[in-house]
């Protein structure tokens, strides 16, 4: 491990270095779980062209507030727009957006180095504590997994906000109070703007402010009179910075509130409640420090006032809340309670006090690997603090405290390059849909959700029966789950088994009346059935439950086209052209539009305009080449 004396630009190098052989193999990962939806399947970032509509829309395409799950509640144009930047770089390959995950992993372990190097109290563990940071396993979910990329970027304005504020707190050699405060404005909007647990970015910063704070009070004046500059407030620079980065958020809940986002509700805080968040506190405790079985699928149930698990992980919550509160009381120069309280309050918003899912808070609570991504900066800190203190205890001691002190370095050396080796091979677990779905469900094979998506992906793989028996007992064990119900009419449809599809998908729709998904599915089965007119009914009715979604107006246009409508046909497609105008799926149907209505020049003009575009669309290339063969009989 380098000494202190190495310079700063050889530990950041190095860190830099780490990350990229730990994730390396994740660049070779395909697209996985919610990265089909928002990437090959998300229209809004095919184009840098419309950028406002990435301000304008819900993270996951649909209606605000309309997911069971809460997800039509994410605003995150940040992580959109980074997404949109990768889509116009590299198109529909996965190897750009991983390496983008991998720079911004890089960066930000890079940024923790640089926080805990700028507060004096933790000078000495800055290393150590970026190095944890950086080949953690619990950091595979954030950095491995496209859709990750929310942790990384939240993550990456929150530290350089904590990073100004220990650089305001440092005195009269760090930056102006009023350019500070602007700048910590502008990375908390930019963070909340990335992913909502950013809303405890004031917190972390006035977390940050006091342990920029010199362990004795008067340090402070004495330093400040030696240069002979007047003595300085030790919290009013970082107090205006976190007030400023509170205004921000307010700022950013505004923007929310005008776009008809529901705001964030605080779950019911009934003991069962409280005690789920406690177990979940004292699972990633466990996590922390055995990394062993992780995978994406973890969920508490709400157990009773009386379950005994449940009030054993209360009490050790709350006797390590006895323990930093009465070490904050005493005061003193270790910097291990302010970090605990750093850790904590940036895990605030992800334990489900405010709820994750409000569609199941009422049963369950997630407990999301990559939601310890922030955290982690302040707990690796934590852990490579006491590291060097019982190393420093060790090396007073003389003779054999010596050794001690050499054993204790090279234990800890090998520790962390346990943890590169595991986190490497997890990486693996994201390479693609069938290794996450199947390795998951080894680990927790009740998962519901799990089971419908590696029974839908059978079912597009045309492995039918294989979908049938993972669809069929959740459907059954879960009647009024109506994702079960989605996904067994689909696979039905696919089997053209027409009569079994409409009675799953009538009774999905009867569980969950307007969901423009399942208006989709039975838009699909009528198409596959030959009923257009049922179709373009369908089609029509999920284009206005998510108008922001443009994948139903091009299925609507579709239908027309088979009722010989293409006046129909070109209504609907207007929507999509005007968001998207390079989408070849809408390009394509105006051709055939073009073609219905006799003009076969215009339609031959956007074929050969699709072709030049996208060299491999064959069937751009065929139909231009027919219309250019006909013309010349």
């Amino acid at each position: 491990m380098p000494s202190g004396t190495t310079p700063l630009r050889t530990q950041a190098a190095a860190l830099a270095l780490l990350a990229a052989v730990v994730f390396s193999n994740t660049l070779d990962n395909g697209f996985v779980w919610d990265d089909v939806c928002l990437i090959p399947q998300k229209p809004a970032p095919r184009s840098l062209r419309s950028i406002s509509r990435l301000f304008r829309s819900p993270f996951f395409e649909g209606r605000w507030n309309d997911a069971a799950d809460g997800r039509g509640s994410y605003w995150r144009p940040l992580t959109a727009l980074s997404l949109a930047i990768d889509r116009a770089l590299w198109g529909d390959t996965p190897f750009g957006f991983h390496l983008t995950n991998l720079l911004l992993h890089a960066l930000n372990a890079a940024l923790v180095l640089l926080l805990f190097h700028a507060i004096p109290r933790t000078r000495a563990a800055a290393f150590p504590a970026a190095v944890i940071f950086a080949c953690h396993p619990l950091q595979t979910n954030a950095v491995s997994y496209i859709s990750g990329r929310t942790d990384l970027l939240a993550g990456l304005f929150i530290l350089l906000a904590c990073l100004i504020t220990a650089l305001l707190a440092a005195g009269p050699a760090g930056p102006g109070p009023f350019a500070a405060s602007l700048c910590i404005a502008a990375c908390t909007a930019l963070a909340a703007a990335s992913k909502e647990n950013s809303f405890a970015a004031p917190l972390l910063v006035l977390a940050t402010a006091a342990l920029a704070q010199p362990a004795r009070p008067d340090d402070n004046r004495v330093r400040t009179a030696e240069r002979g500059a007047p003595p300085r407030s030790r919290w009013g620079a970082p107090l205006a910075g976190a007030a400023s980065s509170a205004l921000a958020v307010c700022a950013v809940l505004w923007c929310r509130r005008r776009l008809g986002i529901a705001a964030p509700s605080v779950s019911d805080s009934s003991p069962g409640v409280l005690l789920a968040a406690a177990e979940g506190a004292a699972l990633y405790c466990r996590l922390l420090f055995l990394p062993a079985g992780l995978h994406m699928e973890r969920f508490i149930d709400i157990p009773s006032a009386s379950d005994p698990a449940a009030i054993l992980a209360a009490g050790a919550v709350v006797l390590g809340a006895l323990i930093v509160s009465r070490a904050l009381a005493r005061g003193g120069a270790s910097p291990l309670p302010l970090l605990a309280c750093w850790a904590a309050a940036a895990f605030l918003p992800s334990s489900n006090i405010i709820p994750i899912y409000p569609g199941i808070s009422d049963r369950q609570i997630f407990v999301g690997e990559q939601f310890l991504y922030v955290p982690m900066a302040g707990l690796a800190c934590l852990i490579a603090c006491a590291w060097v203190a019982l190393r420093g205890a060790a090396a007073r001691g003389g003779g054999r405290g010596g050794i001690a002190g050499r054993i204790a370095a090279a234990t800890a050396a090998a520790a962390l390059g346990l943890l590169g080796v595991l986190s490497h091979l997890h990486n693996e677990y994201w390479r693609d849909e069938r290794s996450f779905y199947s390795r998951t469900l080894a680990l927790s094979p009740g998962s519901a959700r799990m089971n419908i998506n590696l029974g839908a992906l059978e079912a597009r793989e045309g492995n039918y029966d294989e979908a049938l028996r993972l669809l069929g007992p959740v459907a059954a064990q879960n009647p009024r789950f109506p994702a079960a119900r989605l996904a067994l009419g689909l696979a039905y449809t696919a089997m053209g088994r027409f009569d079994d599809a409409g009675r799953e998908l009538n009774e999905a729709e009867r569980l969950s009346p307007g969901s423009p998904d399942i208006l989709d599915a039975l838009g699909a089965l009528a198409m596959a059935s030959g009923n257009y007119a049922e179709a373009v009914s369908r089609f029509s009715s999920a284009a206005r439950a998510a108008p922001l979604d443009p994948k139903f107006r091009i299925k609507l246009a579709a239908a027309h086209l088979h009722l010989r409508d293409p006046g129909g046909a070109e209504t609907a497609l207007r929507g999509v052209l005007a968001a998207d105008p390079g989408s070849a799926e809408a390009l394509m149907l105006l051709g055939l539009c073009r073609e219905q209505q006799g003009r076969t020049k215009d339609a031959f003009e956007i074929y050969r305009a699709i072709a030049r575009r996208h060299p491999a669309h064959a069937a751009a290339r065929e139909r231009a080449a027919r219309l250019a063969a006909d013309s010349c009989r």
